[in-house]
């Protein structure tokens, strides 16, 4: 209790040297560890008068792998988050520390910055059965704080008429908040995007727009019953699924009354059921690559 704290404000608030610090997160973080040396009940409180009135920008990673482990350590015991399979399900979305996450994330060096994000994208994603069952309003809050840090940093931003390096430097803070607010926004979205990636009928978020205009050779070296295919385009652009594409050269074939199941091959490795999930962009697909169509086993 006591001397933990006179630790922390010493090597932490008032740190001589960045080792100082250093120190102090890596020997918090190992109090917190599989077997915690520190009490539950004074966690908390420990969290919140000492860990969450650090200043952000001093963070380091060590610092940040710190704020970690108490985050985890006083929401699982305040039962606002569960252990299951060893992933951290979130029951309570009030959670301990988020207000100063966001702060890390907007205020933080660049280095703890994408682990940051990953943390909050995890805390709002990884949702518990009651919490899934009403989706709108649970990540309502976070949505809405979202859009308002981006909205008074762009208003803040735009109402900037001084000069000078402080004037410049103040920009700089804006324009780093927006970039990291929509980096979030993105992480977020695409852990969306990742639990419904099967076709259905309005498209994921990062399929909302048409995505680079590609053109794919089909090549058919061999065939099931000796004809000759000769080579075809297929059009797609990089926001496109793998399974449209494929959708697009099996109803091509059909077209030449090929009738027959086939394979799809690329650089000579199979296109499974899979690579049928990823979107065109993610693959090492690129504009007139060669896709390879082989009679499948079944067909042969």
């Amino acid at each position: 209790g006591r001397q933990a704290q006179q630790v922390w404000k010493c090597l932490a608030e008032n740190a001589v040297f960045p080792a100082d610090r250093a120190i102090c997160f890596r020997w918090f973080s190992k109090l917190l560890g599989e077997e915690p040396d520190l009490d539950p009940e004074s966690t908390c409180g420990f969290m919140e008068e000492n860990v969450l009135k650090l200043d952000p920008s001093v963070l380091t990673d060590a610092g940040l792998k710190c704020f970690e482990r108490f985050f985890r350590v006083v929401n699982l015991n305040s039962h606002k988050v569960t252990m299951k399979r060893r992933r951290f399900i979130t029951e309570d979305m009030d959670l301990v520390g988020l207000d100063y996450l966001w702060e890390v994330i907007l205020r933080s060096p660049d280095e703890v910055v994408s682990q940051a994000i990953h943390l909050l994208k995890e805390s709002v994603t990884n949702l518990s059965t009651e919490l899934l069952r009403d989706m709108a309003t649970t990540q309502k809050p976070f949505l809405t704080k979202c859009i308002d840090t981006l909205n008074n940093s762009f208003d803040k931003l735009k109402s900037a008429k001084s000069s000078g390096k402080d004037a410049a430097d103040a920009e700089a803070s804006h324009v780093t908040q927006m970039v990291r607010c929509l980096t979030l926004l993105k992480e977020f979205v695409g852990e969306c995007d990742m639990a419904h990636r099967h076709e259905r009928t309005i498209p994921l978020h990062s399929r909302a727009v048409r995505g680079r205009q590609m053109t794919l050779i089909v090549r058919c070296p061999q065939s099931a019953h000796g004809q000759v295919i000769e080579d075809f385009d297929v059009s797609t652009h990089s926001n496109e699924l793998v399974a449209v594409v494929r959708r697009k050269i099996v109803n091509k074939m059909k077209s030449l009354n090929i009738l027959y199941q086939v394979d799809l091959f690329f650089n000579s490795e199979a296109l499974t059921a899979a690579d049928d999930k990823k979107l065109v962009y993610s693959t090492p697909f690129r504009d007139r690559s060669t896709i390879t169509v082989k009679p499948s086993q079944a067909s042969a």
